[in-house]
């Protein structure tokens, strides 16, 4: 499906109206830019960044450059797909009235097939959320998270996704100050599936 919402931290109304031309991999941003035609919440504008996640950004990549292939700059970077006698052809027409919600439900239809249970997108947002703050290591990190979330106050990203169960309180705090070989608290070979734990909560 493209820009992954767990490398990005967009709505899906944004996604689904992101300019090709606001997207640069290379440099890992996205510019979210109502002026550019980007639905965001409250009309807000933001250059946000990708998470480093090589699995998922290597099938990012991969939708990049196809999509760049097919369409102007101009058109969305989650096109809408039009369908004729069992062809399939990315078209440069705007989003429709109720793309948002049919997008929803091809999402939940998506992950079902997938047996991974119904998800919505915005629980591609929770995990990129969820993930990044899991990551921090201190509040300049927990700071660049939020911003990245375009959350205009630190409180609201900690009052909606840094609850911890029990458990997980119990393991920072045994690990506080303690880190790896590599100077971090993170396993690369186990991220995607992390993710994806995170998301199904």
């Amino acid at each position: 499906m493209g820009l992954s919402p767990t490398c990005s931290r967009g709505r899906a109304p944004a996604f689904l109206t992101l300019p090709i031309e606001c997207v640069d991999i290379a440099a890992r941003i996205v510019k979210q830019y109502p002026t550019m035609g980007v639905r965001t919440k409250k009309n807000k504008a933001a250059v946000t960044r990708l998470l480093e996640i090589p699995d998922l950004l290597s099938v990012v990549e991969g939708w990049d450059g196809f999509v760049r292939s097919q369409l102007p700059p101009s058109a969305n970077w989650y096109p809408v797909i039009e369908q004729s006698f069992g062809m399939q052809t990315l078209t440069s027409r705007p989003s429709g009235r109720f793309r948002n919600r049919d997008f929803g439900r091809r999402i939940q239809r998506l992950f079902v097939k997938a047996g991974i249970g119904p998800l919505t997108p915005h629980k591609f947002r929770h995990g990129h959320a969820l993930y990044g703050l899991n990551r921090s290591r201190d509040m300049g990190d927990y700071k660049a998270v939020s911003m990245n979330l375009m959350h205009s106050d630190i409180g609201i990203t900690d009052s909606v996704y840094a609850v911890l169960s029990d458990q997980a309180m119990q393991e920072r705090i045994a690990h506080l100050g303690q880190v790896d070989a590599t100077g971090t608290t993170s396993e690369v070979a186990s991220i995607v599936e992390e993710v994806l734990k995170q998301m199904c909560k």
